[in-house]
Formats: C-alpha cells, sequence, structure tokens
C-alpha cells in the first residue's frame, strides 16, 4: 500500500485513482526470491511439468538427461552442476570423451570448469559491456548490442 498520494495524484492529474485497486495484491519487487519459500514451491512444480511435458511432447527432449536441482536442493547452480559432473565421472564405464558446454556470466565458472579436469570442457558466454550511470550513480550492467545476440565460446 502506497502511503500519501502517487506521482499522479500528486500532480492533480488523477486524483480519484486509488492507491491499489480492491482485490488484487500489492506489487513486489522481490517476489522471486529464495527467501520466498511458498513462491519457489510453486515456481519448482512449474518447472517439473514444463520438463515432463517437453520430454512427453518433443523428441529432442528425450535423448539427453534432463536433471533439474530446484530450491530444495542447497547449493548455486553451477556449484550443482560441477558436482553432478565429479559424481558422474567416478560411476564406472563414464566415458572419458563426454563434453561439457556451460552458459553463464559468473566469473567462477572458468575456474570451475578447470579444476574438473574434464578434456572437453567448454564455456558460452554472452558479451557484456559496463556502463555508468550518471554522476554520482553505480555502474550498470548492459548487453553492447541488444537487438543482437554476440557470445564468446571458451574452451577450456
Amino acid at each position: 500500500m502506497l502511503h500519501g498520494p502517487t506521482k499522479l495524484q500528486a500532480r492533480g492529474l488523477f486524483s480519484s485513482v486509488p492507491d491499489s485497486l480492491p482485490g488484487r495484491a500489492h506489487h513486489q519487487n522481490a517476489i522471486a526470491s529464495p527467501l520466498r519459500p511458498a513462491f519457489m514451491v510453486r515456481l519448482g512444480a512449474h518447472f517439473r511439468f514444463f520438463v515432463r511435458k517437453k520430454i512427453a511432447e518433443d523428441v529432442a527432449w528425450r535423448r539427453p538427461t534432463i536433471i533439474f536441482s530446484g530450491h530444495d536442493v542447497p547449493g548455486e547452480g553451477e556449484h550443482k552442476i560441477m558436482e553432478h559432473i565429479r559424481w558422474a565421472k567416478q560411476a564406472p564405464g563414464y566415458p572419458p570423451n563426454t563434453r561439457h558446454c556451460l552458459y553463464g556470466l559468473d566469473a567462477d565458472l572458468i575456474m570451475l570448469s578447470l579444476v574438473t579436469h574434464e578434456p572437453h570442457f567448454c564455456l558460452l558466454r554472452e558479451v557484456v559491456s559496463y556502463t555508468g550511470g550518471g554522476k554520482g550513480q553505480p555502474a550498470r550492467e548492459a548487453l553492447e548490442n541488444p537487438g543482437e545476440s554476440t557470445f564468446v565460446l571458451l574452451q577450456i
């Protein structure tokens, strides 16, 4: 709930506009957060449904092994993936020429991929430029060409 007049009400443009519509929840910016377990449970259920649906309906999804690791499994995504690679390498019959390709912008992906000692490992990264805001504002990430996808493939 907003306190005081909204910007439009303050300008006198819409003095009769209520702060929020009756029967509707107020918008919260931080709704997609691990600190909101009810939301994360629902999101995980939707992802599981999506994966099952794609495997059932799309032939291209049937060949690879799909692993979903949701909020209920502790750890950051890239660390979960690396743990799975380490676990898989110990299994009997693990093919030594298995290829791995990870997409992400985290700088620690380079170090994590190096310590796997896998012979065929690559990282796919978007080209990102860092531009500063106005005077006194923090720098923020911005894609160089928002209309084009520019990627770098780093073979480890």
